[in-house]
């Protein structure tokens, strides 16, 4: 019966798409592509056009198009994104930014640094982050460490939450589909005033697939469930101050099975908090802003059952910051800030390490920060920025990271109506040994030094008239010596070597090296019609054993088709491919998977939506040894007030 529903919605949205090409022409709204304005790459509002860096922008309209239930599904499809699933939906879920490790990609979310200082590596892991309150998500490749510190020496995810417009506004979502999978999202908001509130609560749950591939055996439903709560408010004190607040908490059963076997009934129970809370000033008629901020995440997991039964990891991060802006001129921006931030590790894992005493940690650490960066356009058209950040490191002292880039958007007396913009960068970092690296008793070695990385790219970014089309090619490279990884000649206490054997731990072991290129597409051939996709190509090896980087495929592409049929009904289809990828179990083959969807506005504010994932039911593999999920049909309801 499955099988006859999923052929019958894949044949009505094929049809759909098919009719679609005679009535191209039909009056409506026209998804037309829009100029970008990012914040990410300057710390200021900057348009796209004067932006030297490689970005990526997605909107909260192309991801209500995509039907996107999983954020870093739609990440997945963006230019020089690796997401590297852990296991079924809801395992933890890192990412990675032209190849390099996940502790290499900083993720910010509403200001707050969102990486969890108790894991081996700090990262965020995501797991089923909540999509449908968020309003963008810019995605900044290359070495940011000059602006943004050590846990940015990739690139920099930032995703902002949505504000309301109106006296008062109610959103809601309710999908449901196969695996049992149930999907909600309220929402709640307004402006009063001088007060601007939101407040959102979302829940998934699903009885979820094997998370060790049913391609190799696996055959036990991981199942996943999580709540998530999360507010902002924000109160004009005046003409020139605003005073802000935020908070989200995070509730998360995860799975935790292997790649290598069915683990029965093991898992992981997670709660994070995060804290923002400041004050915006704007000075001299909006040309002096300044930031300052307090902001706190508490991180925790328990291991429920199995071989791990009742170890848990805590760790908290501490920050303070103040950051301004003072636009000298229409073509001279300054901007600095001071930081002061700390991580604590509290690590109570006995059955990970054999004894209490060498599955605990308490550990700490601080940094101070001064950064600085000057945007200039010595003549029109021309971008220039530099910036500089020096970082005092309790335990590793002082690290200076700089980064310069530039823009040139091609006058009009060049090329006539075509929007055409060369765009360069180069920058330095460095990312500095986690708590648990340097401190644990048995596998953390305090004789590790830090990361360091240097990475460039040039890129072309071009439009044609009337914003039917965006082309964007890039070149990169990215260096790192002393790359952290596991090292297996590394000799182990003696107290450890019963549990852990005579060798192994944490070392400055690899130099890498990752090149590649980088095209993206977004066009609108005509009235709503619109077509994105995506290409990498990444050369990741570690140059020390000349071998391949793990969880790095050397290709990947994607391609998304969106068209209204009406002024109410829109299909859409996707093709996403990945060529062959190794990692600790092997080898995992390419494939290529393809989803379809519709959406139908019943009233002007109520729409009906469903998707087919995976038509043709292809078993594949992401990573090799995890699991994926047949083919799947969901469908479900939104609706604004």
């Amino acid at each position: 019966m499955t099988r006859q529903i999923c052929l019958s919605a894949a044949g009505i949205l094929l049809a759909g798409i098919a009719a679609s090409t005679a009535i191209a022409q039909e009056a409506g709204r026209p998804l037309r592509l829009e100029p970008v304005v990012v914040t990410t790459p300057n710390l200021t509002p900057t348009p796209i056009n004067e932006v030297g860096s490689a970005v990526s922008v997605l909107t909260a309209e192309e991801l209500e198009d995509r039907q996107t239930s999983r954020l870093q599904d739609a990440l997945n499809t963006l230019p020089g994104v690796d997401v590297s699933p852990n296991g079924a939906t809801g395992a933890a879920t890192p990412v990675r930014i032209r190849g390099l490790g996940p502790r290499n990609t900083l993720v910010i979310v509403d200001g707050i640094e969102v990486a969890d200082p108790s894991r081996a590596q700090v990262v965020y892991e995501f797991g089923t982050m909540p999509v449908d309150s968020i309003r963008s998500v810019e995605v900044l490749r290359g070495p940011q460490s000059a602006l943004y510190g050590a846990d940015a020496s990739g690139g920099v995810i930032n995703i902002v939450t949505k504000d309301p417009t109106k006296p008062f506004q109610a959103s809601g979502l309710a999908e449901a589909g196969s695996y049992g999978e149930i999907r909600t999202n309220a929402g709640v908001g307004g402006v009063q005033g001088p007060v601007t509130f939101s407040a959102d609560a979302a829940t998934f749950r699903t009885r979820g697939y094997s998370s060790f591939s049913d391609k190799r055996g696996g055959s036990e439903a991981d199942d996943f469930h999580s709540k998530s709560l999360q507010g902002k408010a924000k109160v004009a004190i005046g003409d020139n101050v605003t005073a802000f607040a935020k908070g989200r908490w995070v509730w998360e059963r995860q799975p935790s099975d292997s790649a290598t076997r069915d683990l029965i009934d093991t898992y992981i129970k997670k709660q994070e908090q995060y804290y923002r809370a400041g004050s915006d000033i704007s000075l001299l008629d909006g040309r002096l802003t300044t930031t300052i901020a307090a902001n706190y995440s508490w991180h925790h997991r328990t291991y429920i059952r199995g071989t791990l039964n009742g170890d848990t990891y805590d760790g908290t991060k501490t920050k303070l910051e103040a950051r301004s802006a003072y636009a000298v001129s229409d073509r001279v921006t300054l901007a600095g800030g001071v930081e002061t931030e700390e991580q604590q590790l509290r690590q109570r894992a006995p059955n990970s390490a054999g004894t209490p005493a060498l599955g605990s940690i308490d550990a700490t650490v601080g940094t101070n920060s001064a950064f600085g960066e000057a945007q200039v356009e010595p003549w029109r058209n021309l971008t220039l920025t530099v910036g500089g950040r020096y970082d005092d490191n309790q335990q590793f002292g002082g690290e200076f990271t700089w980064r310069g880039t530039a823009a040139w958007f091609l006058p009009d007396w060049i090329a006539p109506g075509w929007g055409t913009k060369f765009r360069g960068s180069y920058g330095t970092g460095f990312v500095t040994p986690s708590l648990y690296e340097l401190n644990d008793p048995c596998i953390g070695f305090s004789d590790l030094k830090p990361e360091k990385s240097k990475g460039f790219d040039f890129g072309i970014d071009q439009s044609l008239p009337q914003g039917r089309l965006d082309l964007s090619a890039t070149l990169f490279r990215v260096d790192i010596r002393d790359q952290i990884a596991y090292d297996s000649f590394r000799t182990l206490p003696a107290a450890c070597q019963p549990y852990f054997g005579t060798t192994g731990g944490y070392g400055n072991r690899d130099t890498v090296r990752s090149d590649g290129v980088e095209f993206a597409v977004a066009a609108e051939p005509v009235d709503r019609f619109v077509v994105r996709g995506s290409y990498t190509y990444d050369r990741a090896n570690d140059t020390s054993t000349d071998t391949s980087l793990a969880d790095v495929p050397a290709h990947k592409a994607y391609l998304d088709l969106s068209y209204g049929v009406t002024d109410a009904l829109r299909v859409g289809g996707s093709a996403r491919y990945q060529s062959s990828q190794r990692n600790f179990v092997g080898w995992s083959d390419p494939f290529t998977v393809f989803g379809l969807r519709a959406d139908y506005d019943l009233r002007p504010n109520v729409s009906l939506f469903g998707r087919v994932e995976n038509v043709l039911n292809h078993q594949y593999e992401e990573r090799a040894g995890i699991g994926t999920p047949d083919r799947s049909v969901y469908a479900g309801i939104r609706a604004r007030f």
